[in-house]
């Protein structure tokens, strides 16, 4: 049976391949050797940034920041889709409540339904757009927060459209 070999490390000091059974000091530059670390810990260190000059923490913070940006873009997207029923109830009990003509309510259900989810489109594309352009001016916490604001005060009013609504009736 082949003996595996130990792999290599990294010495912190000059960045050379040291083998791992060295102990104490670099061979080549003398520095103090630590001894290695488990797998999930040198990762957790690598995205702590312990390591940032290194292509891999490199790319993790990357990939991380994308896929915070987008995690963020999707939940706009879902408070939007929740501003979007909103304020099509708040529309129909609007409707409803004012004794409008009983023959214009489908036409007012559907066009609303048209027109928010129209509004919901050109939002999620505007808030991609908004939020990656934050993203790499360093301004994407303040844009989210901004945008969620926005998007929270839309869906009160939208609720005290629906409660006016229900007192009318």
């Amino acid at each position: 049976m082949r003996r595996r070999q130990a792999p290599e490390l990294l010495c912190p000091n000059c960045a050379k391949a040291v083998p791992s059974q060295a102990t104490g000091r670099c061979p080549h530059c003398g520095a103090m050797l630590a001894p290695p670390d488990p797998p999930l810990v040198s990762m957790a260190r690598i995205l702590c940034g312990r390591l940032r000059g290194s292509r891999a923490a490199q790319w993790l913070g990357t990939a991380g920041r994308v896929l915070g940006l987008y995690a963020a873009w999707l939940a706009s997207c879902g408070i939007g889709l929740l501003n979007l029923i909103a304020m099509r109830e708040a529309v129909l009990d609007l409707y409803v409540a004012l004794r409008l003509s009983k023959w214009g309510y489908g036409a007012v259900a559907n066009w609303s339904m048209f027109l928010f989810g129209l509004f919901w489109l050109v939002g999620a594309i505007y808030l991609e757009t908004y939020y990656r352009e934050g993203a790499a001016r360093g301004r994407f916490l303040r844009r989210f927060l901004r945008a969620t604001a926005v998007q929270a005060a839309l869906l009160a009013f939208a609720t005290m459209l629906i409660e006016l609504a229900h007192r009318i009736a």
